[in-house]
């Protein structure tokens, strides 16, 4: 017995029904034009009633959605304009972490978005890869990833492609090994002589705190707590989404003591007043200061990277360091607990004098 779910308002008309193989079938006819529906409803109807299998009358559903269309085919720059609609409407992501898809999409759709989407190969997605040969295979492997991702909706949602004619399915690139950059003690002193005080500040709460660059400067005052000297990076600002907090080194607590003067607990610690400083003018300056102290491969994401391996260095309790820098996978974590040669050094060391002298036969 089957039927058609008829759901002008919301959405595309739908098969249910059970078959005669016992199995049953719920699924989108991929319209909401009522005569297209009942034109597919009678031949999935009709399969069915002669025994095809659930997985038949799902191939077949394909055939009678796609081989025989009559609009014309999407283009890949539509179907993207698509998937980006609907990770900012129904995805609900942050302005923040659009600008991550945009511009991976903006790349795709240079290349590839006057194609038919059915004209999106495996070849041409490779070609497409190959063109960004400068990039590292980390960047390349998130360029196929959102690539990946925009052919998934238009399957899973938007009933444009079938999921295993995704020509984003090639094989990611082998990436090179975490970050293994953190700074000295001589190089912190050199990098903190060419910031300007303002930025200063910025580097010591980081490098004190190992919270990343867009929370420090999205901090307010009240989420400084004097009495309990700890720092609360509030759930909404958090990378993980999750709410941390972590206790304060003298010199944070004097300097988040020297910015929160004259300001009230709604007021940004790094900005004036209620408006967030703006992260693309800290690292400019930051670049500039990287510059001129004449340090090579040091971003602002080297200072948090510098907490994690002082962190290591004084033995610090992987799980204590999980928590501190808020990540949600031990193996993030693990990327940080690389060791320093002097570490590996007095480790060594250690074992030896435990052995002390073996005696060997002359």
């Amino acid at each position: 017995m089957s039927r058609l779910a008829i759901s002008p308002w919301k959405g595309n008309h739908r098969y249910h029904g059970r078959l005669r193989t016992g199995e049953y079938l719920n699924c989108s006819l991929g319209t909401k034009d009522n005569r297209i529906a009942r034109q597919r409803y009678g031949e999935l109807d009709f399969l069915a009633q002669s025994g095809k299998t659930k997985a038949e009358l799902i191939e077949a559903l394909w055939w009678l959605k796609f081989k025989r269309i009559t609009t014309p085919p999407l283009t890949y720059r539509l179907m993207m304009a698509k998937y980006l609609k609907h990770l900012m409407v129904l995805g609900g992501k942050k302005v923040s972490s659009m600008k991550f898809y945009v511009h991976y999409a903006k790349h795709l759709v240079r290349d590839l978005g006057h194609l038919k989407i059915h004209e999106v190969t495996k070849a041409k997605v490779n070609e497409c890869r190959m063109k960004y040969s400068q990039w590292s295979p980390s960047t390349r492997n998130r360029l196929m990833a959102v690539g990946k991702a925009s052919y998934n909706l238009a399957a899973r949602e938007l009933n444009l492609v079938r999921k295993e004619d995704n020509p984003f399915n090639v094989q990611f690139e082998r990436e090179r090994g975490g970050r293994t950059r953190s700074l000295t003690l001589p190089e912190l002193h050199r990098l903190l002589a060419c910031c300007v005080p303002s930025l200063s500040d910025i580097v010591i709460v980081t490098v004190m705190t190992g919270m990343r660059a867009r929370e420090v400067l999205r901090l307010k005052v009240g989420d400084v707590d004097f009495d309990a000297q700890t720092v609360e990076v509030v759930a909404a600002n958090a990378k993980s989404g999750k709410r941390r907090i972590i206790p304060l080194t003298q010199q944070a607590r004097d300097i988040f003591w020297r910015c929160r003067a004259s300001k009230d607990r709604a007021a940004y610690v790094f900005g004036p007043g209620d408006k967030e400083p703006s992260y693309n003018t800290v690292q400019k300056q930051f670049v500039r200061a990287v510059t001129e102290a004449k340090l090579e491969g040091v971003t602002i994401h080297i200072l948090r990277h510098t907490f994690g391996t002082d962190l290591a260095r004084v033995n610090a309790h992987p799980e204590t360091m999980k928590s501190l820098m808020g990540h949600s996978d031990f193996k993030t974590t693990e990327i940080y607990i690389h060791g320093d040669m002097e570490s590996k050094r007095r480790s060594v060391e250690a074992l030896g004098k435990y052995f002390g002298e073996l005696k060997t036969k002359a």
